[in-house]
């Protein structure tokens, strides 16, 4: 069971990635980071995004030099460093939800 700090943590970091992924502007500077073109719309820019491999805590954090090459790698990289983003509390969550990876069989 997940304490209330965490609960907490992960809301801000909620809300934090909300901003973020709603903002066509800071999309269209991942997308350029990671070698793509700009796009013309929030929805373009986030399906372009949904093909680089890249863990939420890391993109919206900004380390921008974890991008993986597949997504077994991104598997194992977010299960070694604890780093997933609880599916249910991701599927209120607008466009976080499309950062969902299937990381657990």
């Amino acid at each position: 069971m997940r304490s209330a700090h965490h609960k907490h943590k992960l809301d801000d970091f909620a809300q934090k990635a909300e901003a973020a992924l709603s903002d066509l502007d800071v999309l269209n500077g991942w997308l350029i980071a990671f070698g793509y073109q700009a796009e013309s719309s929030k929805k373009k820019a986030l399906q372009a995004l949904r093909k680089v491999y890249i863990n939420i805590f890391d993109l919206v954090s900004g380390k921008l030099d974890q991008v993986k090459k597949s997504l077994k790698e991104l598997r194992v990289y977010s299960k070694k460093h604890a780093k997933i983003f609880p599916k249910a509390q991701a599927k209120e969550n607008g466009e976080i939800k499309a950062f969902l990876k299937k990381l657990f069989n």
